[in-house]
């Protein structure tokens, strides 16, 4: 799975996929701390570390759908609750032109870099093969929330 992740008018280029034996909470987590959890990618010889403590989990949502974008790609679009619009703004200015982690369900759903902040707390996770995996993706997260 190739994805693209994109909050608001941020956009995020990925190409990670699924890791094993994660049990990190979904959510989106700060990638390239010392001394951190590793988790190894099915996909890549490439080995990521990430902070064991998340920025925002998905207790922090407030919803999360599916959608049709412009070009008719299904996507998850996930909106945060109004105190985590905040936390997720301040990392992303923080952590600008570093990955974060997006973990789903224990897996890796993709790594991102920041490339700019997130105002709004909206974030989409493209690039999924139609409307079965973002539904299947939406399900899991809201299983989390």
């Amino acid at each position: 799975m190739k994805t693209i992740f994109t909050l608001s008018s941020l956009l995020f280029f990925g190409g990670l996929t699924y890791t094993q034996d994660a049990k990190l909470a979904t959510g989106i987590y700060y990638c390239g701390c010392e001394g951190d959890s590793t988790l190894a990618l099915m996909d890549y010889s490439e080995t990521i570390h990430v902070c064991p403590t998340p920025i925002v989990t998905a207790k922090d949502f407030a919803t999360v759908a599916t959608v049709s974008d412009y070009a008719k790609r299904w996507t998850v679009e996930i909106q945060m609750k109004e105190y985590a619009i905040e936390t997720l703004k301040a990392a992303t200015i923080v952590w600008h032109s570093k990955k974060f982690t997006v973990i789903v369900n224990g897996k890796v759903i993709q790594s991102p870099v920041v490339n700019k902040t997130i105002i709004d707390g909206k974030y989409w996770i493209n690039g999924l093969s139609g409307k079965g995996e973002a539904s299947k993706l939406k399900g899991e997260i809201e299983s989390e929330m």
